[in-house]
């Protein structure tokens, strides 16, 4: 009987560990790919006709799509930085927020998440990395990876860019809790072959543990039931 719920402890915490997965992997990337669809599937008019919707309906329409293939990661984006718009996909900061590749960009987002996505796992691009991003007028942009540095929240010289670059920023806090911003700019690039632009199946540091603590899990249940055979 011990036994029985011994193990029975053992399934439910993997449950525990694998939920924060599975709404990731599943119920909050259906989400995503609901609002990246509708953002492609709507004209350039309709764009314009935001206007006409409330404050509240217009910061929740995207803007643009941003997509990162090394990644695995599609986000919308969109037009106001908010709690809405950090946990659900990336930001335009207010002033740097023009999309048409002619003015220096800023896109932020949320990470540290217990799984993969939004820009939980943007420390781990390189330099020359790909990624694009789909503005208003359906023009789709090309960006690679050209510098990635640490900050602290107040350094304004990563406000200071080129016109043909976008800054993607999230918390960083390798020297303490969202001490220091990363920040990964990306300089404007052609269009690359095919198959460097098809997304890539990446796995976060926690998924990672998940597995790890899954393989603890099933040896112990292992050398248990050859201990009692």
């Amino acid at each position: 009987m011990k036994k029985r719920l011994a193990n029975l402890l053992l399934v439910l915490a993997l449950c525990l560990v694998f939920s924060p997965i599975v709404k990731s992997r599943f119920f909050d990337r259906k989400e995503v790919e609901r609002e990246v669809t509708a953002f492609r599937q709507t004209s350039e008019t309709s764009e314009e006709g935001k206007s006409s919707l409330s404050l509240y309906e217009a910061k929740q329409k995207a803007s643009g799509v941003l997509t990162i293939p090394s990644l695995d990661l599609v986000l919308p984006i969109y037009a106001h930085v908010d709690e809405y718009s950090l946990s659900k996909g990336a930001a335009m900061m207010e002033g740097y927020n023009d999309l048409s590749g002619k003015k220096h960009a800023i896109l932020t987002s949320h990470n540290g998440l217990s799984s993969s996505g939004l820009f939980t796992n943007l420390n781990i691009l390189k330099k020359g990395d790909l990624f694009m991003v789909e503005n208003a007028k359906k023009e789709t942009l090309y960006y690679r990876v050209e510098t990635m540095e640490v900050v602290l929240p107040t350094e304004k010289r990563v406000l200071e860019k080129p016109s043909d670059t976008i800054s993607l920023i999230t918390c960083d806090s390798s020297e303490g809790p969202n001490s220091h911003r990363l920040v990964v700019t990306g300089k404007r690039s052609e269009a690359p072959k095919k198959e460097e632009a098809e997304r890539h199946i990446v796995f976060s540091t926690y998924e990672y543990f998940a597995f790890g603590v899954t393989l603890v899990v099933l040896l112990l249940l292992l050398w248990e039931r050859r201990k009692t055979a």
